[in-house]
C-alpha cells in the first residue's frame, strides 16, 4: 500500500495504492446538498485549500453492512459503518410537497409497503423493492420472493406506471381512485395486495421524528 497524491480540477487530492489500484475515496462531485440547497439544482465543487484526505467514504443512504449470512467479499480498503445522510421517507414528502409549491401540475404519492418472503421475510418492503415491480419484470428479481399474488402488484403498478407516462395521472381501472397529494390531505397510495388510498398515513410516526436532524 501507498500513497498519492493527485491534482483534480478542484484541488489536490491524497489517496492510496491498493492491490495495484490508485483510489480515492469520498470526493465530492458537487456542491453540497443539504439546508438550503435541498432539492435545487446541483452546482460544482468548490475549491479547496491544500491537499484533501481521500482515504474514507462519505455519507451513505441507510442500507448500510452486508446482508445477512452473505459471505465477506474482498473490497478496496476498510469500509466501516459510516454515517446515514439521511431519512428516505421524509425526504420523499418534503420534496413532493415542494414540487407542489413549485408548479401546477399534480402530484401523486405512493408508499409501498408489500413485504417480499424472501430468505424467510428478511427484508420486508425493502427500499429499491418497488422497481421490478413498476417495470412487471418481478420473476427476474430474486428479491421479490416467492409470493404468489406479486404478479397481481406487478400488473396494478405498472399499468399505474405507463399510463402516468402517457397521461401525467396514473389511474386506471385495476386500482382504487389515486387522488393527488396535497398538504392538506396527504392522500398517499399504499402499494401493496390490494392497493388501497390512505389519507396522511403514520401520521404519529412522521410526528415523532418533527425536529430530528435526520434530513440534511
Amino acid at each position: 500500500m501507498g500513497e498519492w497524491i493527485v491534482e483534480t480540477t478542484v484541488g489536490k487530492a491524497r489517496g492510496t495504492a491498493e492491490r495495484g489500484v490508485l483510489v480515492f475515496k469520498g470526493l465530492p462531485y458537487g456542491g453540497p446538498t443539504g439546508g438550503p440547497r435541498r432539492f435545487l439544482p446541483p452546482v460544482p465543487a468548490k475549491p479547496w485549500p491544500g491537499v484533501r484526505e481521500a482515504t474514507e467514504f462519505g455519507p451513505i443512504s441507510p442500507q448500510t453492512g452486508r446482508l445477512v449470512n452473505e459471505p465477506e467479499r474482498p473490497v478496496l480498503g476498510h469500509n466501516p459503518r459510516l454515517p446515514i445522510s439521511e431519512d428516505r421517507r421524509l425526504g420523499c414528502i418534503k420534496l413532493a410537497e415542494r414540487k407542489l409549491a413549485g408548479g401546477a401540475a399534480p402530484v401523486f404519492m405512493y408508499l409501498f409497503t408489500w413485504e417480499s418472503d424472501y430468505l424467510g421475510g428478511l427484508f420486508k418492503a425493502a427500499h429499491a423493492l418497488e422497481i421490478p415491480f413498476a417495470f412487471d419484470n418481478a420473476d427476474d428479481v430474486p428479491l421479490t420472493g416467492a409470493r404468489p399474488d406479486k404478479h397481481e402488484l406487478a400488473a396494478a403498478m405498472s399499468e399505474a406506471w405507463i399510463v402516468f407516462a402517457r397521461e401525467g395521472n396514473p389511474n386506471h381501472p385495476g386500482i382504487p381512485k389515486w387522488e393527488p397529494y396535497t398538504t392538506s390531505r396527504r392522500a398517499t397510495m399504499i402499494l401493496d395486495v390490494p392497493c388501497r388510498l390512505e389519507i396522511d398515513p403514520a401520521r404519529e410516526e412522521l410526528d415523532a421524528w418533527e425536529g430530528m436532524e435526520v434530513i440534511p
